[in-house]
């Protein structure tokens, strides 16, 4: 009796720190976030359950895939020159966010790290000079009266011209949310 009892002891035991154990490594993701495991096994990416994770054995990242803001204003002496010759000011809005699919987050962990997904200023400087070159050349293709009378035309521009590989992230929409005449 004493054999028996002691072996379910043993397996209790063993059953209870198994659970906790797994309890300690298990890491679930929270919604908006990734989570990509690197180490042994490869790299995993996870973003709509969990995923265990052994010290030592594996290292453990969070991406952040949310929808980023990066706002562009072109005004005073940075106002746009369109086709015309004449200066246009205006504030956009372009919302960028990380494609969800395990080979764009594994590439935009890479490129960019993952800790740098959670910052918007670095979002914004790392999108910023494109967004701005691209506002340039759009507004240089159309005359003054032109953006003022089809904005969306013009954004629509904006939009095509910047296309949708930028190294695992991707342009959900841009908005151009004040127009100003300039007179010079």
């Amino acid at each position: 009796m004493t054999n028996i009892l002691t072996t379910a002891a043993i397996v209790i035991i063993g059953i209870s720190t198994l659970v906790i154990l797994l309890l300690i490594f298990y890491k679930k993701v929270t919604h908006g976030q990734a989570l990509i495991r690197s180490g042994f096994g490869g790299t995993k990416v996870v973003f709509d359950r969990g995923i265990l994770t052994i010290p030592f054995v594996h290292k453990l990242d969070k991406i952040d895939l949310t929808i980023k803001k990066v706002d562009i204003h072109r005004i005073k002496s940075e106002a746009l020159i369109c086709k015309n010759n004449k200066q246009i000011e205006l504030k956009a809005a372009f919302f960028v966010r990380i494609n969800r699919s395990v080979e764009d987050m594994i590439r935009v962990a890479q490129t960019f790290g993952c800790e740098r997904t959670f910052n918007n200023d670095e979002i914004s400087n790392l999108f910023r000079v494109k967004f701005e070159e691209t506002l340039k050349t759009i507004a240089y293709r159309f005359n003054k009266e032109e953006i003022l009378e089809n904005r969306d035309v013009f954004r629509d521009e904006i939009v095509h011209h910047l296309g949708t590989d930028h190294n695992g992230y991707s342009i959900d929409d841009c908005a151009i949310y004040d127009i100003v005449e300039n007179e010079t």
